[in-house]
């Protein structure tokens, strides 16, 4: 493993399957954060009181802060990923030398800056990952406290980390629900389209770098219309739970299923090739062979192939499967309606 690959480990799983948007995402709210300390501190630098040294010293920081401000702003697209994780112990550090100049006139006050940056920690880091750094924000704020000698450091520092590790839960429950909603088919529980073609991407790009095999499969109900039109959506909802159902019994350990739309479905298949999908796909139909016919496509990725072109290679697979069955079901009913020949004796 890569350097690069150990810093994007520490992001969270689903934030790395679209790794661009995250890196944006991730610039974004560090440039408002940093902006918006900034001017908070300023402003309290001019309201206050401070001793000449202390001004200076607290000047200094908001202007390293300003300047992170600057490059982050100047260099948005070419940010690298450590950067942005190390930020994280890096404002950390600023902020208890903040925490250390003022910590006889108003401690608590700096502590809620620790908060923006649990959330930034939580929001975007693996939650262990994130759970470290705030230990460490702990340490370093107490120890701040406790060299200049305040009293009562220890009821400080429980206060701040009690509020970081509220407003943290509250924040990975609240990305959690928004997540699953987003990335989740509400009727079937399965992977939703963006979600699937987002992990398409991401193990194509894997696949690239390891050189491992990877398919996927577009599954399409046959006559799930007109199923609809004689017994009802409720009934057909029932149709496509157990669809789904079967979906999950032959998917392997690391393979993905999705509702990709309407009465169309897909499968992420790791460290799979073309007859090993089949083989998938034949045990799908077995699972099913008792509740409606499905049509299905495969492709499986090659070098030159890009995620939208497999998943285009997948759906005309589809298309040509279905033509297929609806030849041979044109050719079976006009064979059965054909009269016979009576012949004489």
């Amino acid at each position: 493993m890569n350097k690069l690959n150990i810093w994007e480990g520490l992001i969270q799983a689903e934030r790395r399957l679209d790794p661009a948007a995250t890196r944006q995402e991730m610039v974004n709210v560090s440039v408002a954060a940093y902006t918006g300390g900034a001017i908070t501190g300023f402003l309290a630098l001019l309201l206050s009181g401070w001793p000449a040294t202390s001004f200076v010293s607290a000047l200094a920081i908001i202007a390293m802060v300003v300047v992170t401000t600057l490059l982050l702003r100047t260099s948005r697209w070419q940010v690298p990923i450590w950067v942005l994780v190390a930020q994280v112990p890096y404002a950390t550090i600023l902020l208890s030398i903040a925490v250390w100049i003022d910590a006889h006139s108003a401690p608590g006050t700096l502590a809620l800056f620790y908060v923006l940056i649990s959330l930034y920690a939580f929001y975007f880091l693996k939650t262990s990952v994130a759970s470290g750094f705030l230990l460490f924000a702990a340490i370093l704020y107490a120890s701040a406290l406790t060299v200049k000698g305040v009293q009562d450091w220890l009821s400080q520092s429980i206060l701040m980390l009690g509020s970081c590790i509220t407003v943290s839960i509250v924040v990975t429950l609240l990305v959690t629900r928004v997540h699953r909603l987003a990335t989740e088919d509400s009727l079937t529980g399965l992977a939703n389209r963006r979600l699937w073609e987002a992990l398409i991407r991401h193990e194509v790009a894997s696949a690239n770098r390891y050189k491992q095999n990877l398919s996927i499969v577009l599954i399409d109900l046959d006559g799930f219309k007109s199923i609809n039109d004689l017994h009802g959506h409720i009934h057909g909802d029932k149709i496509l739970q157990q669809v789904s159902d079967a979906l999950r019994k032959v998917c392997r350990e690391g393979d993905t299923a999705a509702r990709w739309g309407g009465d169309e479905f897909g499968l992420l298949l790791l460290k799979c090739d073309t007859l090993d999908a089949r083989s998938i796909v034949d045990r799908l139909r077995d699972e099913l062979r008792n509740v409606i016919r499905i049509s299905a496509g495969v492709a499986t990725w090659t070098p030159d192939k890009t995620a939208d072109e497999m998943i285009r290679e997948a759906d005309r697979s589809l298309y040509e499967s279905k033509s297929e069955r609806a030849q041979i079901q044109a050719d079976n009913t006009h064979t059965s309606t054909v009269p016979r020949l009576q012949t004489q004796d």
